[in-house]
């Protein structure tokens, strides 16, 4: 964005000076001396990146320790996966390559086609480079079941043509004319009104009980059973009249704590806090709720991710998808 504002010509002296820089003399980095001092996170939010993956990756360091290609592939194979799960990660690099070929990394951080298409939302993040974008409502689902169901219209059809360009057929007429229309902007106006509209305001997203009242195969992850996803606006669930029931089963994805409301049209009735013990890699799993007194004539259910009491913003999903992608499976009053 700024090399579009600069004045003209200074693209090309830019790049002049970094084919210059090639040719400097000079050692690589990987044969400099190494000092053990530790990576310093400066004002300026620069951080010495070498010394931060020396012990563990450098060439010559002592306690390297060789990243294993597929690891996680094999291990999602030896207990039935055969399809991508998808990782929702802020770095690609050795966790991409220890990945393998079922899983697929989301990086909200640096490289996610899309996600980088997004303005950043933390500009005090103290990681220079390390900006995080939030997950537009659908955006999971569609790379986990191949179909697009982006909820933003205008966004869901940016996707179509870029996830052309990106993965058409490699030398196809389609895709190259797909990959000149991205780099010429001809299909941006659905990602800025995406932008313009509910990128910086999720929206709460509203779902039939019904949809939500199947009986759902356990164990099982967001990714492999018809759920609903809940992102920062939270999920409201509509019931078609209020259920005269003493408590609620909620089949949830076994990560955290959810904060749920009881609401009559749009007050809030009651709230209480569903608290989950972690679990790596438990999945979902059935929970009963008991519906306060003060609920009587609730209609709606709200579910957010809570920390406490609150309402969370989640601004990173750090970890591992199958732990830190938060889902309601199933939703049944008894």
């Amino acid at each position: 964005m700024a090399l579009r504002r600069a004045p003209a010509g200074l693209a090309p002296a830019i790049g002049l000076v970094a084919v210059a820089a090639a040719f400097v003399p000079g050692l690589p980095p990987q044969l400099l001396p190494f000092s053990a001092t530790p990576p310093i996170l400066a004002n300026d939010a620069a951080l010495d990146e070498r010394a931060f993956y020396h012990d563990d990756l450098a060439l010559f360091s002592e306690k390297r320790k060789l990243p294993q290609y597929g690891k996680v592939s094999a291990d999602l194979r030896a207990v039935g996966f055969d399809r991508p799960v998808v990782d929702v990660y802020g770095q690609v690099g050795v966790r991409g390559y220890q990945g393998g070929d079922l899983v697929h990394v989301v990086d909200v951080w640096l490289c996610d086609p899309l996600l980088m298409r997004l303005p950043a939302l933390d500009h005090d993040q103290p990681h220079i480079g390390h900006l995080t974008r939030r997950i537009p409502e659908g955006y999971l689902e569609t790379l986990a079941g191949g179909h697009n169901v982006i909820a933003h219209p205008g966004l869901a059809a940016y996707w179509d043509h870029l996830v052309l360009a990106l993965r058409g057929p490699l030398w196809s007429g389609a895709r190259l004319r797909a990959v000149l229309a991205v780099l010429l902007g001809e299909h941006d106006a659905g990602l800025r009104a995406f932008v313009a509209g509910p990128y910086r305001e999720p929206p709460l997203v509203a779902v039939d009980a019904a949809e939500l009242a199947a009986e759902v195969p356990l164990p099982g992850f967001w990714f492999d059973r018809p759920c609903r996803l809940i992102g920062e606006g939270g999920v409201e669930v509509r019931f078609n009249a209020p259920p005269d029931a003493a408590a609620i089963t909620l089949v949830l994805d076994a990560a955290d704590r959810y904060l749920v409301e009881f609401v009559a049209g749009d007050r809030t009735l009651a709230q209480t806090v569903v608290a989950i013990a972690w679990l790596p890699l438990a999945g979902f799993a059935p929970y009963e709720v008991p519906v306060p007194a003060a609920a009587a004539g609730f209609d709606r259910l709200r579910l957010y991710m809570a920390i406490g009491e609150q309402r969370c913003l989640v601004r990173m999903l750090p970890g591992i998808s199958l732990d830190w992608v938060w889902a309601v499976a199933a939703v049944r009053p008894h």
